[in-house]
């Protein structure tokens, strides 16, 4: 697995031992502000020819409403699906020692080769150590609050959430692309006109391409 592209202060590495194979880690200082929503997006794709499947990590902000691209990266195999059943995320602390931190998980979604999405039947909150230390709840309804850092009286290694995920797909971006820089230039040592271009930030996400084609 290879990164290909990767936002400014982005920190990555090769790990191995960890089942079959190898895989890449990445972290980034994410430019989070309290009581605003973010949405990831994970994104693959297949180019006819290659060797490798291609796959991209976005995140929106609704505070900025802005897109970000922070990374891309190649799988070794042909067009290689998504698998697996479960979609993960955690709640960590790097820094500070303010008690009972959270974080508040919207819904998931996944779309498959077809075109048809499919959304979890349920959701697992577990922990390392006391379950004391941490608990999982509802939020309004349709989301799930994780809570950790104080005493909460909550003996369960696992909690069962059925938040009420109304939608069955992501909402739409109402937004088409629109390009916002073009530039060209003439590569004499390989004989190629390399075209750069790149789209409107608040726009759905697209990556910041580059077209190659020999010259004649």
């Amino acid at each position: 697995m290879d990164l290909t592209h990767n936002i400014e202060g982005v920190h990555w590495k090769h790990f191995h031992g960890e089942g079959e194979g190898t895989g890449l880690h990445t972290s980034h200082p994410m430019p989070w502000f309290c009581n605003q929503w973010y949405a990831i997006v994970i994104r693959r794709w297949y180019i006819p020819g290659e060797s490798v499947t291609r796959a991209a990590m976005f995140m929106y902000s609704y505070k900025d409403s802005k897109w970000t691209l922070y990374i891309s990266f190649a799988v070794p195999g042909e067009d290689i699906p998504l698998t697996g059943r479960e979609c993960c995320a955690f709640l960590d602390r790097f820094d500070g020692d303010e008690p009972e931190y959270h974080g508040i998980y919207g819904q998931h979604f996944r779309m498959h080769k077809d075109g048809s999405w499919e959304k979890p039947k349920f959701y697992i909150a577990s922990a390392t150590g006391d379950p004391g230390s941490w608990k999982a709840e509802l939020y309004q309804g349709v989301n799930i609050k994780l809570t950790a850092g104080g005493s909460f009286g909550n003996s369960e290694e696992e909690i069962l959430l059925h938040p009420n995920q109304f939608d069955d797909k992501p909402k739409p971006a109402a937004l088409t692309p629109r390009v916002v820089s073009v530039d060209a230039h003439y590569d004499r040592e390989h004989n190629l006109i390399n075209v750069d271009w790149q789209i409107a930030e608040d726009r759905p996400p697209q990556l910041i391409r580059r077209n190659s084609s020999k010259a004649k």
